[in-house]
């Protein structure tokens, strides 16, 4: 995959070096069965390059916050004996990281290499509804409302994929659910036998 943006080729992963700031811009996921791979050879490539350390970027669920900080810091063991970032807030023990930037702190924590995380706290809804509206995506346009009708926009195979599915797992349910009635009976009516 390539784009083209600004008069040349934008290549879906991009390294930008200034001043000894280097950053990496991903435009898209590594593919599912090669994503280990791809963030130990970038983390290869990062603790090769003669880098001092490595701050990386992500979020986590409003959910999960447990007092009044916006973001949540996450370092290696070599960053934090190293001096840290003393009066940041830590991320709590309890609490678990997933994703691009869990992968990159693993692979840089095994290597003992300074790393760490700002993670700010983000608003699901905002992630899901505002920002895919504002920023260009791979994601497909929306196919309801995006004439600003109530519309279903979908292709006939997919709609009848769909209403298939719906009718089927439909079925499914009320199936297992007259399954599970059926049960509930049959032990009501045995529990009433042996108290008889």
């Amino acid at each position: 995959m390539a784009s083209y943006t600004e008069g040349r080729i934008s290549t879906p992963y991009e390294v930008f070096r200034s001043d000894g700031l280097s950053l990496l811009k991903a435009e898209v996921s590594p593919v599912r069965d090669r994503e280990n791979e791809f963030y130990r050879s970038l983390a290869d490539w990062v603790v090769g390059s003669g880098a001092k350390e490595v701050a990386l970027v992500g979020g986590l669920d409003e959910s999960l916050r447990a007092d009044e900080s916006s973001y949540k810091v996450a370092m290696t063991s070599r960053f934090a004996t190293s001096g840290g970032l003393p009066g940041e807030p830590t991320l709590e023990d309890d609490k678990m990281i997933v994703g691009p930037v869990a992968s990159l702190l693993n692979i840089f924590e095994m290597k003992g290499f300074p790393a760490y995380a700002v993670l700010a706290f983000v608003t699901m809804p905002f992630l899901v509804f505002v920002v895919p509206r504002i920023y260009w995506s791979l994601h497909p346009d929306t196919i309801i409302g995006a004439t600003g009708k109530l519309k279903l926009q979908m292709e006939s195979r997919m709609l009848q994929g769909l209403f298939g599915s719906l009718v089927g797992f439909t079925g499914l349910f009320v199936w297992l659910y007259t399954l599970e009635v059926r049960l509930a009976r049959l032990s009501l009516a045995r529990r009433a036998r042996e108290e008889a």
